[in-house]
């Protein structure tokens, strides 16, 4: 139940073999968590991700989320049969994500007619909106971009760079300058970021991960929490935790401080006068992700696991977002955002990555009803974060993969450009 302390465990299955920022990031950032390594071949039953999220599907039979992952993680572990009857199962819940086949690399090539004939059921309910338009492309290939904001100034975008540690500016023809230069103040990769535009700052969340370089001078498990000013990139605050933890989105409270999530640790810090204090504590929230702060600034908004959390951060209290009856599935929102009274947010851990919109109640506490503004379209791909710009979500939609980053830097001609893409928030 949201707002109390559960045992601590999360659900952590596997997704594509790379980070997919809501429950598999445990995986992707392994030494920090524990879980077994994507090449393990041991027994379902034996596998600790397979074991929490059975589970947890036992507490909630027709969770079509947990059903999902289960399938995906056993593919992962080279289970086909138990991840095709996972599936099949799936067809026969409201599931209506579809299925997205680079997460079933074993299955499609072991049981190609099973793994069809199941993907063929589920696509039949797959609700399909291709509605982003291209807007650039990155020149900077292996930047393997996560977060993204805007200068309110120059109106640029902003860029972290999980690979290369730093944040970097776009300019209109996809070029890219430095604002933060590589491991600077000593830099992990870069997550989220935010821009504080009533105090000049520039927000970095980042966290020790085997596919930035020269990963072995920290420690894994490491996060920190930066504060630049935007206009020069001088360092203004550092906050540190030593782990296992992994700070993942920032958002900034009226008065100055700000909010990041922890998505190992799965609470809430808030920035103090030297050190970060728990605003929620650990194990309160499930594998908290992107937040976005209301419109009068009362109420935190937390993707999580399960959906959306809404905290009251000066009470300190959490409860979920009211849905309506029939509601689709909002487990692995990564990015979260707010725009005339609806919450937007990017999900990408389980089916077609899509996004999707949420007509917000006059108190803020409940959605009117979800709808789904994009999904199916070819250049969307792994999308992440993105930030809300006249009208629109303005979106990274493709960015390659932390798997090609595995042992080292990407070969030659493996990466492909990154593509930045909008979609209206408006006449849905």
């Amino acid at each position: 139940m949201y707002g109390e302390p559960h045992d601590g465990r999360r659900p952590p299955a596997a997704k594509r073999g790379d980070l997919r920022h809501a429950f598999v990031i445990h995986l992707a950032f392994g030494a920090a968590c524990g879980h077994a390594p994507a090449t393990s071949t041991q027994p379902a039953a034996v596998d600790d991700a397979v074991a929490q999220l059975e589970a947890e599907l036992r507490a909630s039979p027709t969770n079509g989320a947990v059903i999902y992952a289960l399938a995906t993680r056993h593919d992962r572990l080279g289970h086909v049969a138990e991840a095709l009857a996972r599936l099949e199962e799936l067809a026969r819940t409201p599931w209506d994500a579809g299925v997205d086949p680079a997460d079933f690399v074993n299955s499609r090539a072991r049981a190609a007619a099973r793994y069809d004939a199941a993907q063929t059921a589920l696509e039949q309910r797959w609700v399909q909106a291709p509605r982003a338009k291209e807007r650039v492309r990155i020149g900077e290939r292996d930047l393997l971009p996560e977060g993204m904001e805007r200068d309110p100034g120059s109106g640029e975008l902003l860029l972290s760079s999980g690979r290369k540690r730093k944040v970097v500016r776009v300019a209109p023809d996809g070029t890219t300058r430095d604002v933060v230069a590589p491991g600077q103040d000593g830099l992990l990769a870069t997550l989220g970021l935010r821009v504080d535009g009533a105090r000049g700052l520039l927000w970095v969340a980042n966290a020790a991960a085997p596919f930035m370089e020269h990963a072995d001078d920290t420690p894994p498990g490491r996060s920190r929490l930066h504060a630049f000013e935007l206009a020069t990139g001088r360092l203004r605050a550092r906050y540190e935790l030593p782990g296992p933890s992994l700070l993942n989105d920032v958002v900034v409270l009226p008065d100055g401080r700000a909010v990041v999530t922890d998505s190992v640790a799965s609470g809430l810090w808030i920035t103090g006068e030297q050190r970060l204090e728990p605003l929620l504590p650990a194990g309160t929230l499930s594998d908290p992700n992107g937040l976005v702060l209301s419109a009068n600034g009362d109420l935190l908004y937390v993707a999580t696991w399960r959906g959306i959390a809404v905290v009251d951060w000066r009470t300190r209290r959490a409860a979920p977002l009211q849905l309506p009856a029939g509601a689709t599935n909002l487990a692995g929102i990564d990015g979260l955002y707010l725009h005339a009274g609806a919450l937007v947010g990017i999900q990408n851990a389980v089916g077609h990555p899509r996004v999707v919109q949420l007509p917000l109640t006059a108190d803020g506490r409940g959605a009117i009803r979800v709808d789904v503004i994009e999904s199916g379209s070819a250049i969307v791909d792994n999308p992440t974060t993105g930030v809300v710009v006249d009208g629109e979500l303005v979106f990274l939609a493709r960015r390659n993969r932390e798997g090609a980053f595995a042992t080292g830097a990407a070969a030659p001609g493996t990466l492909a450009e990154i593509v930045v893409a909008a979609v209206s928030l408006t006449g849905h």
